[in-house]
């Protein structure tokens, strides 16, 4: 019988529950990625109080409109009548819009400075050029920005696209032919190679004069 299979069995058994050492991967994923967004959001959140000044949502247009509690079909009603609300959706949208406007301020700003916006700094990413993974020009900050807001548009579509590919490159990553990489953390021990490693201090020969005896 051959013991092979049998011996791949028993190391899987034992392997199972242990950690396996983690990997350092080149490009982000799109759950850390989103959680560099989630910091940045509330960083922006911030801006809200002026945003609502400058382009106010018009609740009051929605006012006297009364649900019935014995209407099966209250909900959809009421997102009817709130979506064929003229003044409220201008408005709406008009308040959407300048959000948008902020974050790719916010954004272009930071990495054309930084090349990260806070929330990836903090996760230790970069936002580099997809060919030769350096320093970001001012035409693909501004690309970056532009698809944020086309990606926005098609419900999001733009930044799932970042799960499907092996470079984890999102709508906005192709139009400015950027890719988001992963910075080691400060305390990661880091490989030491043979021209980085400590100088091997020069090993002296110890001469000894012996004397022999006739």
């Amino acid at each position: 019988m051959d013991a092979e299979p049998v011996k791949k069995i028993v190391d899987t058994l034992l392997s199972y529950g242990k950690k396996k050492p983690k990997v350092h991967e080149k490009y982000v994923r799109f759950n850390r990625r989103m959680l560099a967004v989630t910091i940045d959001s509330f960083i922006l959140m911030l801006f809200l109080p002026l945003i609502n000044r400058i382009t106010p949502v018009d609740t009051d247009a929605l006012a006297g409109y009364t649900l019935d509690p014995d209407d099966p079909h209250a909900g959809s009603r009421l997102i009817m009548h709130v979506l064929n609300n003229q003044e409220f959706m201008t408005s709406w949208f008009a308040n959407f819009f300048m959000q948008m406007l902020v974050w790719c301020v916010f954004s272009a700003v930071f990495l054309h400075f930084f090349s990260a916006t806070p929330g990836k700094m903090v996760l230790r990413m970069k936002v580099v050029d997809a060919k030769t993974e350096g320093r970001i020009n001012d035409m693909q900050v501004f690309l970056r920005s532009l698809g944020y807001l086309i990606s926005t548009a098609c419900f999001g579509l733009g930044f799932v696209w970042i799960c499907v590919n092996k470079k984890r490159r999102g709508w906005h990553d192709y139009l400015a032919d950027t890719v988001v990489i992963s910075l080691p953390m400060p305390w990661a021990k880091q490989p030491i190679t043979l021209a980085e490693s400590p100088e091997t201090p020069p090993v002296t020969e110890v001469h000894t004069n012996e004397t022999i005896a006739d």
